[in-house]
């Protein structure tokens, strides 16, 4: 390969020396010089495309996920070319790998898996091109995942509820078919139970993860026969939904009852009242599946997980518990 073309490559540029480097780049400027990257990335046996999958393209919790990929793809000098959308539909799902198998990406990231998916994507992986999930973890997959440590998120959650002295609290459990929800609902019961306290929960969990589902819940849990003075909602979507369902209630919050959310979304501090949140890197987990992707289409070992922290973030929506409210 000539030095030019070693420049003009993101991957081996830094093999040059410095001041030839910028000789070379100042005469492809001086000619109007364009890197032909599809004739460059089939030499390299790639396509230079990356897909991207997520449920949801208007939940903002995504957004900061994909813009983690793409800043950590456009360091290795290439793009997200494909952003891909469920809407939590396994035969859209279907149809989505279908097409990125189609256009023989590189690489995919999934945010978007389910239960029952971890055959599917493996089978990709072995077939078509490497895979990596983000945020939505599969216990029985063997592809890569990069996540947050849901289980202790929903115990951060309790326990900050049990410090401020609530004994009954309720919890509004995301879809049970999506693995962030199930884990970090089973972390809160658990770490409920353990400090003797009651945990109210609803009938069935949400079918969906919306505003809508959070009223609705928290409205069944007001009427329940030991009324919660807390409410611990799978995400702030449904928080807010609980929030508006205390309002409605002619309850307040966190006077009446305390409410905490998850994944402290963008303007969580600026409802009424701010909301308490578990706080997750969604950005960063981009960031590092968008890493970990890169690596597999070099062919290197990769982690088979990598965990970050949750982080417990107190607003005004929770409060301890006052003498004179009712258990």
């Amino acid at each position: 390969m000539t030095t030019a073309s070693r420049v003009m490559d993101p991957q081996r540029s830094g093999t040059v020396n410095p001041s030839t480097a910028d000789r070379v780049l100042r005469a492809a400027e001086t000619v109007g010089y364009r890197k032909h990257l599809v004739a460059s990335n089939l030499r390299r046996g790639r396509t230079g495309t990356v897909g991207v999958v997520v449920p949801d393209l208007a939940n903002p919790y995504f957004a900061l996920v994909v813009r983690g990929v793409y800043e950590r793809l456009e360091r290795a000098g290439e793009m997200v070319s494909v952003v891909a959308e469920t809407r939590d539909d396994p035969a859209r799902f279907d149809r989505i790998l279908g097409h990125l198998a189609e256009r023989r990406v590189d690489g995919i990231i999934v945010a978007a898996a389910r239960a029952g998916d971890a055959l599917r994507l493996e089978y990709f992986a072995e077939n078509s091109a490497p895979v990596v999930l983000a945020v939505r973890s599969l216990p029985d997959s063997r592809v890569p995942v990069v996540c947050t440590g849901d289980h202790d998120g929903g115990v951060l959650a309790a326990s900050h509820l049990v410090a401020l002295g609530h004994h009954i609290v309720g919890q509004i459990r995301g879809p049970s078919e999506i693995g962030p929800f199930r884990t970090r609902a089973e972390g809160f019961a658990e770490a409920v139970s353990r400090s003797g306290k009651c945990v109210v929960e609803t009938r069935e969990p949400a079918i969906a993860a919306v505003y809508e589902e959070g009223y609705r819940l928290a409205t069944e849990l007001l009427h329940s026969d030991r009324r919660p003075t807390a409410l611990f909602a799978g995400n702030d979507t449904m928080a807010i939904g609980a929030i508006d369902a205390l309002r409605a209630a002619a309850l307040s919050c966190p006077e009446d009852v305390s409410v905490i959310g998850y994944n402290d979304n963008a303007f969580m501090d600026h409802i009424s009242p701010p909301l308490t949140t578990i706080r997750v890197a969604n950005y960063e987990i981009g960031l590092r599946a968008a890493e970990i992707l890169d690596a597999l289409t070099r062919g290197e070992v990769v982690p088979r997980s990598s965990v970050f922290d949750a982080v417990l973030v107190v607003r005004e929506s929770t409060r301890p518990i006052q003498a004179t409210t009712p258990e």
